[in-house]
């Protein structure tokens, strides 16, 4: 058998035994798409593009977003090339996260990240900046840094309490996030790293933050939004239980800064906070925790999820998101916010529903996707 139909077969194979379910969260965590061996990093590029564009041309969301797709599998395709050198890195990197799932359900957030920085008219000197929440290994603002221009976007905050500090030193253990992929991989000394930071468009930043703890939600301003020399865009996706009601409160916190809020909630409260007969509040919004919290758990190495049949609770999720939406305050400069419905979730999962804010105004091509997906509901 030639080589290249070798290769292909293989790569059929692994879709077959791992792509079934593609796209539904509901059911264990999925295995990724296409598990790299060392062969396989070093088959042409001509294959793993042609295997990208099969999985993605009818992926959830790509009739919708069909520019986003496109362009993230350029993005996929650099980023393959970057990693050349590295391919343990590589490797790890694609099988750790499940790119293409993550693409898929952040696809609504980069197109309206996109939409907004297309159309603003920013004042001399000034750049977006852009805050990726709970970011996780950071895909989101990888496919930002290679879609947007460095002459529009500053740069990307990636938080996550899991990110290893800035002087950290010592090998990468199981608390924390490697960041070899955006600055470069820890090597023994007088062993020379491939700088990754520089390689990145828009420049990428790890931010090790906790956003339950209080006092980070108050020096964020300070310590970070300071910096800035234009808006903020505030991202969240797969933002658990309560952490969506800290992205509402950056958002809201930093009226003068923070020009658009796009949050993707994910597991509602747990019984916890209803147990203790509690009321949240956001904003001048309060609702109590009975409204939406509910029993049950997503344990990926158990077999998935455990607790009431999932499908019941979508009406709970969609309650936490319009609590959620109407705890966002656009201030004096007026704007628009949604509770936005976009299917990226279509074999049993009810996490569907996003929230999206925008002060000082309404760009025209967001806030016309997001009145056609209430058509199409």
């Amino acid at each position: 058998m030639p080589a290249r139909a070798w290769i292909l077969a293989c790569h059929l194979s692994h879709l077959v035994s791992a792509l079934v379910g593609f796209g539904a969260p509901d059911r264990a965590l999925l295995r990724p798409a296409m598990t790299e061996t060392t062969a396989d990093v070093a088959s042409s590029e001509a294959v793993f593009a042609d295997y990208l564009a099969n999985e993605l041309a009818n992926a959830p969301g790509a009739d919708r977003y069909p520019e986003v797709f496109v362009d993230a599998q350029q993005c996929i395709l650099t980023w393959r090339r970057r990693y050349a050198s590295t391919p343990m890195l590589w490797r790890r990197l694609y099988r750790a996260e499940k790119v293409l799932k993550e693409l898929i359900e952040s696809a609504p957030v980069i197109a309206a990240v996109r939409d907004v920085v297309a159309e603003a008219k920013l004042a001399p000197g000034e750049r977006f900046t852009i805050v990726d929440l709970c970011s996780g290994k950071g895909f989101l603002s990888m496919f930002l840094s290679d879609m947007l221009s460095p002459s529009k976007v500053e740069r990307c905050f990636l938080i996550d309490r899991a990110w290893p500090p800035h002087d950290w030193e010592g090998p990468i253990g199981p608390a924390h996030i490697s960041d070899a992929h955006i600055y470069q991989e820890r090597l023994p000394a007088g062993v020379e790293a491939v700088n990754y930071f520089e390689q990145w468009p828009v420049p990428l930043h790890t931010s090790k933050r906790d956003l339950k703890n209080k006092a980070t939600l108050r020096t964020l301003d300070a310590q970070l939004f300071a910096r800035c020399s234009g808006p903020v865009l505030v991202l969240g996706v797969h933002l658990c239980g309560t952490l969506a009601l800290r992205a509402v409160d950056i958002f809201n916190g930093a009226p003068s800064r923070c020009r658009l809020l796009v949050l993707k909630p994910c597991c509602l409260p747990p019984m916890l906070h209803m147990k203790r007969d509690e009321t949240f509040h956001i904003g001048q919004h309060s609702f109590p925790a009975v409204d939406v919290c509910a029993p049950g758990t997503f344990k990926a190495r158990r077999g998935g999820w455990e607790g009431p049949p999932r499908a019941d609770l979508r009406p709970r999720f969609e309650r936490w998101a319009e609590h959620l939406c109407a705890g966002v305050e656009l201030g004096s400069a007026g704007g628009a916010k949604a509770v936005h419905f976009s299917e990226v979730q279509v074999r049993g999962g009810y996490q569907n529903t996003f929230v999206i804010a925008e002060r000082g105004g309404e760009t025209r091509r967001l806030w016309e996707r997001v009145r056609e997906e209430e058509r199409r509901k």
